[in-house]
């Protein structure tokens, strides 16, 4: 496969998924082991304290994390993540209009694949940064990556936020628009909807900002039903404190655990 061919399937790839054409997101350019992607900033997509909202934030990682980790020219495979960390640096510019993100791969072998991706506003200013490790789909997977495997429904990510419940859990009802191309519940959206449940946990507070926000899979999350999302403090400190946040499918499985930090400025 040539670069260009690559940089087609992959901007087909993201044409035909609901989670990526939702947002919005673009492919601006595709080398071997590495990706440019674009994302413009809708109403919604930032949050009070000034970085990119949970969702939004944690597909964009997902995306530019795993795709430059299978992104040899030369039969690219695919995979599911295992791992994702994205860190938030610092707020956008107030004058952002859109976000550019570079994902770069940082080793492939032969089980498992790495990827970096830097995240700046349009002014350069880096604003986030994601590290994740993915598992690699074997040749016989049942899974064929070439074949889109549920309709597209663009998915609005300013409309999915956790409902709080009267016993400290939180849910959200899954919908045909938060699945990727497998049926299951995109990873980004996953991670995405923890860190909502931990803003929603903590409460209000004008003086917190979230530092970072990690996510492991255990398994897919089914197609249907609802996401139960329990949150408990881990940390809890004057000026950092730190979440967990455990994700439940409507099998009651356990299907990924997430942990997140937050911090208030000194006075």
């Amino acid at each position: 496969m040539t670069a260009d061919e690559a940089l087609s399937s992959l901007t087909h790839r993201l044409r035909n998924t609901s989670v990526e054409v939702g947002i919005g997101l673009d492919v601006v350019d595709m080398l071997p082991g590495q990706v440019d992607l674009r994302l413009p900033l809708r109403p919604g997509y930032v949050s009070a304290d000034g970085r990119i909202a949970p969702v939004v934030s944690a597909i964009v990682a997902d995306v530019s994390v795993g795709v430059p980790a299978f992104a040899p020219v030369s039969e690219s495979p695919s995979g599911v993540t295992v791992e994702l960390r994205l860190d938030h640096v610092a707020a956008l510019a107030p004058t952002a209009r859109h976000l550019e993100i570079r994902g770069r791969s940082l080793g492939l072998g032969s089980e498992t694949g790495t990827g970096r991706a830097e995240v700046r506003d349009d002014l350069g200013n880096l604003v986030a940064h994601a590290v994740g490790l993915l598992a690699i789909d074997r040749p016989d997977s049942a899974y064929d990556p070439g074949v889109v495997s549920v309709p597209v429904h663009p998915f609005d990510a300013t409309r999915i936020v956790p409902v709080a419940q009267a016993d400290g859990t939180a849910c959200v009802d899954v919908s045909p628009g938060m699945l990727n191309r497998r049926g299951t519940v995109h990873g980004g959206v996953l991670m995405g909807l923890a860190g909502e449940a931990q803003e929603l946990f903590l409460g209000p507070d004008p003086g917190r900002r979230r530092l970072q926000l990690s996510t492991t899979y255990l398994r897919p999350a089914s197609g249907e039903g609802r996401l139960l999302l329990r949150s408990e403090f881990s940390r809890r400190g004057r000026r950092v404190c730190a979440v967990r946040t455990e994700i439940f499918d409507v099998r009651d499985k356990l299907v990924a655990v997430a942990h997140g930090t937050s911090g208030r400025a000194q006075r």
